[in-house]
């Protein structure tokens, strides 16, 4: 599960719960992610989302993974539900080490089923400690 405070004009809280599965064959690795989100704001009534994922993977070394991933969004809201954006994601994953990671990526997002889609573009570094 998951919790997340949104910050902003209207402040959100999201509260999610997913379910990933992960296998290796060979030195490719597959990832799926379903992941179902409520978020909630004062100012507009609840929104619901299922979104699921697919990551591929191929590990070049032992540390080093470049990656691509697929997400797609299904929204359920008031009276309106349908598959309304979708993510495109390709990323390098380095082990640092048994507790360090390290992610470099790109998101390109786009919204679906709309007259004027919003386009995101999205560069990220992510670091992972590991216990």
């Amino acid at each position: 599960g998951e919790f997340r405070f949104i910050g902003s004009n209207d402040t959100k809280l999201r509260y999610t719960v997913y379910g990933k599965y992960r296998d290796g064959i060979e030195d490719f690795e597959l990832q799926i992610r379903s992941k179902y989100q409520i978020e909630t704001g004062r100012n507009a009534l609840p929104e619901s989302a299922w979104r699921n994922k697919f990551l591929l993977g191929y590990e070049v070394t032992k540390d080093i993974m470049p990656y691509i991933s697929y997400e797609i969004f299904y929204t359920m809201y008031y009276r309106e539900n349908s598959f309304n954006e979708f993510r495109i994601e390709p990323g390098l994953e380095i082990e640092l080490n048994k507790h360090n990671d390290l992610a470099l990526y790109y998101i390109h997002g786009r919204e679906r089923n709309t007259d004027s889609p919003t386009i995101r573009h999205v560069f990220g570094l992510s670091y992972e400690y590991k216990w």
